[in-house]
């Protein structure tokens, strides 16, 4: 074995807990040689006695707690107040002694919020560890927006008085409540078991995210009875399942194993075996229903189900209706059984009119009662849903939490820029790595087959082919990228890069290779996943920068993060034998945190610089001086603007660094053509029986054009005339 073999030391190094990796992995970074295998274990010897160490000095130190404390007495304030521990700490006035919600400096959410502008701390949670960003908390209860509910703006409740009792305030926010609270139309007319419409009330109930649930007779083979069954409806699912592990206890005869694939949000896909088990319903009218159903090892985890709310109650019974999940309290349910829509319309009475309840909550009818209906999502208005959208502060982009703004942002700019260098060839900037970093696992197997599959497409296309060999010599002639040396041992870790051609016959340059770092498998982390992808920062720096991604060079010690693989002959057969591996020595396209690297770059370079012209270039004023600007760029080797003309003299003088390509160009989502000197608009108006002075103003404001005067002229005279 030798000392330096970095196939023993990553083996060893993964026996360790995540805890000694994550530590041995940042001493690894600090440290530009490369360890061997004897360094690493003394380093990891000095790790865990440190580590011991600690933890014993904890536990002597560790003084239990009085477990003799009793409950406060909620109906006396004073009592409340006096058992309160004194280490509670209000996060609004930063004082001791009472809950956040008690605060009397900071009583009203304007007054908590003015507390919380000139600190870190993550509004959604009042955590000072994280931002509101990182949160996983759900938004506001009262708004749904994205801050705490202490901190809403419209309903939020306000700290009581010292003299007032919490349950006078509780009594007093119940009653307001009640009188918001619309009532359900006595007169509502009911024909054919259907209601045509109930008024719904601003009550809690619609803000609560409810699966379609409901309890099912099912037939227990072990038992030989019917027994009930939770039983989840999913509009989105194509296929009907039934848990693995209850399918055995039933005692169901499975048979025909197959292999399902499933497709998620995101297009997140999976793969697992499934067996059909026959399964036996029985309706509320006794109608026996045998269904073939697809096992899975889990249905779905557990969730809470709906809670009705009094007046519902009273509704429902005016009706005579029954909810098929007599569960209405918020209790704690798992399905076992999935019905799709496969199954849809065996258990769903379609036919049926879907009842609204006065909080909103929406009734579907099944086959397991005459007027058995399982709580849905809540109702919402079109109108109401679309004028939130526009006019909302995050429709229109702009975030009421302040801590997700310029404080944060240039904060870690700060903190980051420290690690940017410049050197002769240019500027050298590292990634921002998470912690998740150490658990980064090598992905060369799957890199492999998806180059195996590639090569394959390409070879029957052979102009292709040629192209992508084109473009990866130019990218390595570039400096771009480089032929990693494998007789070099590398770090913890090496990820490949996937990548693929786009094929665009259109466009001057026929074909782009497209790199992607968000390869992942069920069990292991992507690099983007273990880069801090950070604040794009595009309302700081104009739009064309972004270009510049692939002029930012990177460090040594980054360089193992973003290899891939290139075949050297695709004549030869696809074996180890024939495939180079290459790595990138500059930031590529296909990292998540391509444009805040290349933001926090240029930020620095001109917080650097210091002039008022720098100044003004770092909050995006388009004018500038483009002598100067050219200057500060050209010194950090960063080329952002090519210039043509249709002057071929003036051309000519043009640094061809400059000069951009002649012939046909885009501008302002238009073509032009320097030779021709024409602009060319694809107008794309849909047809229409009859014209409208609307659909011509429309079809003109639709257009970004240079000149648009005769446009202009047109609709004046089509104005003026007296037209129907």
């Amino acid at each position: 074995m030798e000392d330096d073999d970095p196939l023993w030391k990553q083996l060893m190094y993964k026996k360790f807990p995540a805890s000694i990796r994550k530590q041995v992995f940042l001493k690894m970074q600090e440290n530009n040689n490369i360890w061997t295998v004897k360094q690493m274990l003394d380093n990891i010897d000095k790790l865990i006695t440190s580590t011991e160490m600690y933890e014993e000095d904890e536990m002597r130190s560790y003084a239990p707690e009085s477990r003799h404390s009793s409950k406060p007495n909620r109906t006396n304030n004073t009592t409340l107040r006096n058992n309160i521990p004194q280490e509670i700490l209000c996060r609004f006035c930063q004082h001791h002694g009472h809950r956040d919600a008690e605060c009397n400096i900071h009583r009203t959410p304007s007054e908590r919020r003015n507390s919380l502008r000139n600190r870190t701390i993550c509004w959604k949670c009042l955590s000072v560890t994280h931002t509101s960003r990182q949160c996983t908390r759900e938004n506001c209860s009262q708004c749904g927006q994205n801050h705490h509910r202490l901190l809403c703006l419209g309903r939020a409740p306000t700290a009581p008085y010292p003299n007032e009792t919490r349950t006078n305030t509780w009594n007093q926010a119940q009653h307001r409540n009640e009188e918001k609270q619309i009532s359900a139309s006595q007169n509502s007319s009911i024909a054919n078991n259907s209601l045509n419409h109930v008024n719904a009330s601003e009550n809690n109930s619609l803000r609560q995210n409810i699966l379609m649930t409901a309890d099912a007779e099912i037939w227990n083979h072990n038992t030989n009875q019917f027994e009930l069954l939770i039983i989840l409806f999913d509009s989105g699912s194509h296929l009907s399942f039934i848990q693995e592990s209850h399918a055995k206890y039933l005692k169901l005869e499975t048979s025909v194993s197959t292999q399902i694939t499933l497709s998620g949000l995101g297009g997140c896909t999976g793969s697992f075996n499934s067996n059909t088990a026959p399964v036996r319903f029985r309706t509320s009218i006794g109608q026996i229903l045998n269904i073939q159903l697809l096992t899975k090892l889990l249905i779905s985890n557990s969730f809470q189900s709906a809670t009705v709310a009094k007046q519902d109650l009273q509704f429902l019974q005016q009706l005579n209706v029954t909810l098929s999940n007599p569960r209405i309290s918020g209790e704690i349910i798992q399905p076992k059984i999935l019905i799709g829509l496969d199954l849809w319309v065996e258990f769903i009475k379609v036919t049926n009119a879907i009842i609204v309840i006065p909080s909103g909550l929406l009734l579907q009818p099944t086959v397991f009662c005459v007027h058995n209906l399982s709580v849905i999502k809540e109702e919402d208005s079109n109108r109401h849903k679309e004028l939130n959208r526009k006019y909302s502060l995050e429709g229109l982009r702009i975030s009421d939490d302040l801590t997700n703004q310029e404080d944060e942002t240039f904060e870690y700019i700060k903190k980051y820029s420290k690690r940017i260098k410049y050197t002769k060839e240019g500027v050298v900037t590292p990634f921002p790595l998470k912690e998740s970093i150490v658990n980064l696992k090598d992905n060369f197997n799957i890199t492999y087959r998806r180059l195996t599959n590639l090569i394959e497409s390409l070879r029957s296309k052979p102009d292709q082919i040629d192209w992508y060999h084109k473009i990866l010599k130019a990218y390595a002639d570039e400096g771009i990228i480089e032929s990693a040396d494998e007789s070099i041992p590398q770090r913890a870790v090496t990820f490949y890069l996937l990548h693929r051609g786009v094929w665009k016959p259109a466009k001057a340059t026929l074909l782009r290779i497209v790199f992607d770092a968000s390869q992942r498998n069920r069990s292991s982390l992507s690099l983007n996943d273990c880069i801090y992808e950070g604040s794009s920062f595009i309302n700081k720096i104009h739009d064309i920068l972004i270009a510049a991604f692939v002029q930012i060079q990177l460090p040594e010690e980054h360089k193992h993060l973003i290899h891939f693989l290139r075949v050297k002959d695709t004549e030869k057969p696809l074996d180890r034998s024939n495939i180079k591996i290459f790595r990138f020595t500059r930031v590529p396209l296909g990292i998540n945190a391509s444009r805040s690297i290349l933001n926090m770059t240029i930020s620095k370079r001109m917080i650097d610089i210091g002039t008022p012209l720098a100044m003004k270039i770092l909050n995006k004023l388009y004018e500038d001086n483009f002598a100067e600007s050219k200057q500060y760029f050209q010194e950090i080797r960063m080329n952002l603007r090519d210039f043509i003309s249709n002057d071929k003299t003036f051309n000519e003088r043009i640094p061809e660094r400059d000069r951009a390509s002649k012939g046909e160009m885009k501008l302002i989502r238009m073509k032009y053509n320097s030779e021709t000197d024409m602009f060319q608009i694809d107008v794309k108006f849909p047809k229409q029986t009859a014209l409208t002075k609307r659909s011509v103003i429309s079809q003109i404001h639709s257009l970004i054009a240079l000149l648009l005067v005769n446009h202009k002229l047109f609709f004046r005279e089509l104005f003026c005339k007296t037209l129907k």
